[in-house]
C-alpha cells in the first residue's frame, strides 16, 4: 500500500492503473478499490482535511475509511474493478484501506461549484435550525415569565422561584444574559415572600454590583429598587407576617443560577 501513501488529488483511470501495478496484473474481475461519492459535498472536503491532517496515523486513517463506507450518506458507491475500463471522470483523494472490506477507499471531490451550493445550504439550514431554536425559546420565556409574574402577584414564592429557574434555564439555551440577571434578581424576590429578608438582600446586592459592571442601567434600576422595598418596605414579606418565616419550601436549585 505505499503507492497511496501519497495520493492526493488523481483521476479514477490514474487509480486503476496503479492498483493494477498493485495487484500484480491480471485480467479477474475482482474489486480492488471502493470510490464514494458523498452526497454532501461539506463533508467530503472535511474529511480531505481529516486524512491531510492525520496522513501518517495509517491506523486512524484506517477507522476514517471505515467511517466513510458505514456512517456517511453516499450519494453513490461504486467499486473499481480489476479488469474494467470505463470510468467516471472524477477527481479522487486517498482516505486509508478499510478493515470493513480490506480495500482501499477513496473518496470523490466535489466541483467547485457543487461545493458552493452545498456550502450555502448547509450554513442556510443551521441558521435556520438556530432561528427556529431562538423562537421556540422566546415563547417559552414569555410563557414563564408571565405565569412567573402570576405567582408572584399571590406571593407564592415557591410557584415563582420555580418558574425563575426554568426561565433562567431558557434563557442559558440562546445566551440571554440579559434574561440570566434578571433571573438572579428573581430568586431575591422569592426569598424576600418567603421571609428570608437577609438572604433576598444579600443576593439584590450582589446584582447590583455586577449590574454596575456590565452597564446595564435597566437592571441596576430594578437592585435599587428591590433593596428598598426589602429594607424600608415589609408589606411585601407577606409570608413572614401571614404564614410564618420559611413557610414555603424553595428549591435549592436556585444556587446553580450563581455559580
Amino acid at each position: 500500500m505505499n503507492e497511496h501513501s501519497h495520493l492526493c488529488f488523481l483521476s479514477v483511470t490514474h487509480v486503476y492503473s496503479l492498483l493494477c501495478v498493485w495487484l500484480g496484473g491480471g485480467t479477474a474481475w475482482m474489486a480492488c478499490a471502493e470510490v464514494v461519492l458523498l452526497r454532501d459535498s461539506c463533508s467530503a472536503v472535511g474529511m480531505f482535511f481529516e486524512v491531510q491532517r492525520y496522513k501518517k496515523n495509517k491506523a486512524f486513517r484506517s477507522s476514517l475509511a471505515d467511517y466513510v463506507l458505514r456512517a456517511l450518506t453516499a450519494e453513490a458507491t461504486f467499486p473499481i474493478l480489476h479488469g474494467t475500463s470505463d470510468f467516471p471522470s472524477l477527481s479522487l483523494f486517498y482516505v486509508g484501506e478499510a478493515t470493513c472490506s480490506g480495500a482501499p477507499c477513496y473518496v470523490a471531490l466535489p466541483t467547485s461549484g457543487r461545493f458552493f451550493i452545498d456550502y450555502c445550504l448547509t450554513w442556510g439550514r443551521h441558521a435556520h435550525q438556530g432561528q427556529a431554536r431562538r423562537y421556540a425559546a422566546c415563547c417559552k420565556m414569555a410563557i414563564l415569565q408571565t405565569v412567573g409574574g402570576g405567582w408572584a402577584s399571590l406571593r407564592r414564592a415557591d410557584k415563582a422561584l420555580r418558574c425563575a429557574i426554568m426561565l433562567y434555564e431558557t434563557a442559558a439555551l440562546i445566551h440571554d444574559t440579559a434574561t440570566l440577571r434578571k433571573c438572579r434578581l428573581f430568586v431575591g424576590w422569592a426569598h424576600l415572600w418567603n421571609g428570608d429578608v437577609r438572604q433576598a438582600v444579600e443576593i439584590f446586592e450582589q446584582q447590583l454590583v455586577e449590574a454596575r459592571v456590565e452597564g446595564d442601567a435597566v437592571q441596576e434600576r430594578r437592585c435599587i429598587s428591590a433593596i428598598h422595598h426589602a429594607r424600608h418596605n415589609p408589606s411585601v414579606v407577606v409570608a413572614s407576617g401571614a404564614r410564618g418565616q420559611g413557610s414555603f419550601f424553595l428549591s435549592e436549585c436556585w444556587a446553580e443560577l450563581f455559580e
